[in-house]
């Protein structure tokens, strides 16, 4: 399987870094990278990705407003979050969600369950 072009927002740089050298590593590309909320709308709303990665809390803000964009183009994406489950509203609970901080195998795992779910 070819890599995928990754939107990855995440306020904490060091965070972001290693989380793209991650998806670097097994293969993705970053197609954009994002550390606050008005970022993250753009490239949502035009950018050209094939999955997301997105912090639950970016500045303070919770990121719903981008997933609901994602959502809308029906592109994939995960949530990663340093809060316990039961989070993110209802329809967003069949989302994966990786709780920081995260093994690279437990990304790649969260990955190729998207890929080989059906297009929601």
């Amino acid at each position: 399987m070819s890599g995928l072009k990754v939107l990855l927002v995440e306020d904490e740089a060091t965070v972001r870094t290693a989380i793209a050298d991650m998806l670097r590593a097994m293969g993705h590309s970053i197609a954009a990278e994002a550390g606050h909320m008005r970022e993250a709308m753009a490239f949502a709303r035009s950018g050209e990705f094939d999955l997301a990665v997105l912090d639950l809390n970016v500045g303070g803000q919770m990121i719903f407003p981008v997933a609901d964009l994602i959502q809308t183009r029906g592109v994939p994406f995960i949530f990663m979050t340093g809060y316990g489950q039961g989070i993110s509203p209802k329809r967003f609970q069949d989302r994966p969600a990786l709780r920081k901080p995260f093994s690279s195998e437990a990304l790649s795992i969260a990955i190729n369950q998207l890929r080989a779910a059906p297009a929601r």
